[in-house]
């Protein structure tokens, strides 16, 4: 056998004709992304190919966001009174602020950023992002959206951040009840401000040009690919 790569010796081309020389290239590109920062996520990709799954969804990756760990005590409950401009709708304060507590320090989180390619369902959406994509600590969830929406508190455009173009920014969150929200922001350029609202499951489609988050850096889909 070839050392490393395994391409050599008793290679059994005879099932589809491929010779060592043809596949090594190939197999070294996915060695170097499975050793690469996306190494996770091109290790999701490869295990949905090896169990014979769709990878040709219609969630487009975009990119992967990490917020940093911080000391400092968060209050949620202040941060979206008195924090950056922005507006928490009713459902916000129903439905997440009363399951918050004081955050005494927050973790580094990586999530992973994917537009919809067309309109799609929370059911349709959720399949593609597969497991471990909610928030469950919807206390921490606060903090590290808190820290998102200050680093575009005027509305900057970042590639792989929240949407500012009009579009739905959307979190699954645990939320009062231990049931799942859908936690939305929106820049409302005309009041030069966020709107952060949250609704329950299943209330309709979300656009195409929307953008999911997942807590759990593991797309579903692969970065070059064009819309299905």
């Amino acid at each position: 056998m070839s050392k490393g790569l395994g391409l050599g010796g008793d290679w059994p081309k005879e099932a589809s004709g491929i010779i060592p020389g043809e596949a090594r290239e190939q197999v070294i590109k996915l060695f170097m992304n499975l050793s690469g920062n996306d190494g996770r996520q091109w290790l999701h990709w490869l295990d949905k190919f090896n169990r014979g799954e769709n990878l040709f969804g219609h969630l487009h990756f975009v990119g992967t966001i990490s917020i940093p760990a911080c000391s400092e005590k968060f209050n949620p409950k202040v941060f979206f009174v008195t924090g950056v401009k922005l507006y928490a709708g009713d459902g916000f304060w129903k439905h997440i602020l009363p399951a918050v507590s004081l955050v005494k320090s927050t973790p580094k989180a990586i999530f992973t950023a994917f537009d919809l390619q067309k309109p799609l369902t929370d059911d349709e959406i959720r399949a593609e992002l597969r497991d471990c994509h909610v928030f469950e600590d919807v206390s921490i969830f606060c903090a590290h959206l808190a820290e998102m929406l200050k680093r575009q508190k005027n509305g900057e455009k970042k590639e792989d951040g929240l949407l500012v173009n009009g579009y739905a920014s959307i979190f699954y969150v645990r939320g009062v009840d231990n049931e799942i929200f859908v936690v939305h922001t929106y820049w409302r350029a005309d009041l030069r401000g966020w709107d952060v609202r949250v609704v329950r499951l299943g209330i309709g489609c979300w656009d195409a040009g929307c953008r999911v988050f997942s807590n759990n850096n593991l797309p579903t889909d692969l970065p070059t690919k064009a819309a299905a």
